[in-house]
């Protein structure tokens, strides 16, 4: 499950963009789940047909493919501000189910982020980004990729600390 000790049901609270927002469950007609953010909360609307059984899991698939959704438009509109600042061009850019890392970069340059980032402040996702995209120039985590690193985001440490608490904090990490 996304997060085990949740039921999916009003009043619970789900991270999104450093924030936590309430959640808000309303049964309505309809074929399937739906997930609007509001300003200050998330709606899901659940057939009223779904019974107690099936209702939770329902919710956690709405809500986990609602975040991909909104990962992945947040994390390539950070690749192209940064790529435009940093010259370097990854061949492709993928948003997934990672379990155990929050970006990775491989060889042939195609960079691979967690969809989980989404949930977290928009700082620490640009972390990531410029993270990632440093490992286009530099493919190691020597002195050379830090200083690339720093060029581009001066509190970087602070930001990579604040990543560790973060993961303490998330499903799967």
């Amino acid at each position: 499950m996304l997060f085990r000790s949740l039921t999916y049901a009003t009043g619970e609270t789900m991270p999104y963009r450093g924030h936590a927002l309430p959640l808000y469950v309303l049964e309505r007609g309809g074929r399937g789940v739906t997930v609007t953010p509001g300003l200050f909360d998330l709606v899901v609307t659940v057939p009223a047909r779904y019974d107690a059984a099936r209702r939770p899991r329902a919710i956690e698939n709405a809500l986990t493919k609602w975040y991909a959704e909104r990962a992945q438009e947040e994390i390539e509109a950070s690749v192209a501000r940064w790529t435009a600042v940093t010259g370097r061009f990854p061949k492709r850019v993928l948003v997934r189910n990672q379990r155990q890392r929050w970006g990775s970069c491989a060889p042939d340059g195609t960079l691979r982020f967690n969809w989980r980032l989404i949930m977290l402040d928009p700082a620490l996702l640009e972390y990531v980004v410029v993270h990632e995209l440093a490992h286009l120039e530099v493919p190691n985590h020597g002195p050379g990729f830090w200083r690339v690193v720093a060029g581009l985001i001066p509190d970087h440490a602070l930001l990579r600390r604040r990543m560790r608490e973060a993961a303490t904090n998330l499903p799967s990490l």
